[in-house]
């Protein structure tokens, strides 16, 4: 079917590729395409390595940030700041708690602190509530007569309206 068995670019020439690959594969595009003439791996596909997946890896190493898994229970990975980390669940676990442990901890202490500053804060305005001042009822009422008198004698009219 020339031109279209030249351009892998070409939608339509992948169209007819996979035509062609699914009937030599599978025996007809029925087969190929609801799954009947697929046969499986009948003693499996083998054991698959990360480094089979990953060759830069088949020697160890890590990737270059993040961290992806190791087995089902272990997490490996460099972070970008050059640390590298491996971790199983267990030690995942136990490092979030000793850093909310050592987060509340923290959290606590400047708690404390704040409730001394407030319970001394409170001391100081029970002791100002409590204080005398030295002025009395009569002070108060000396003290309206002698401004009524002077505010009459200067303006003239009462001081004050009752």
């Amino acid at each position: 079917m020339s031109p279209y068995n030249k351009d892998i670019w070409d939608p339509l020439s992948n169209m007819l590729a996979a035509i062609r690959y699914t009937v030599s594969t599978y025996g007809s595009l029925y087969s190929g395409w609801t799954g009947r003439g697929y046969r499986g791996y009948a003693s499996g596909i083998g054991k698959i390595d990360i480094a089979d997946l990953i060759p830069q890896y088949k020697k160890g190493g890590f990737p270059e940030d993040g961290l992806f898994y190791a087995n089902h229970t272990e997490l490996v990975g460099k972070f970008s700041n050059g640390q590298t980390a491996v971790a199983n669940n267990g030690q995942i676990t136990q490092g979030i708690s000793d850093a909310v442990q050592r987060g509340n901890q923290e959290n606590n202490a400047l708690m404390r602190q704040e409730i001394s500053l407030l319970r001394e804060q409170n001391e100081i305005l029970t002791g100002i509530l409590h204080k005398e001042f030295g002025i009395t009822k009569n002070d108060i009422g000396k003290a309206a007569q002698d401004y009524s008198r002077e505010y009459f004698r200067t303006k003239g009219v009462p001081a004050y309206d009752f």
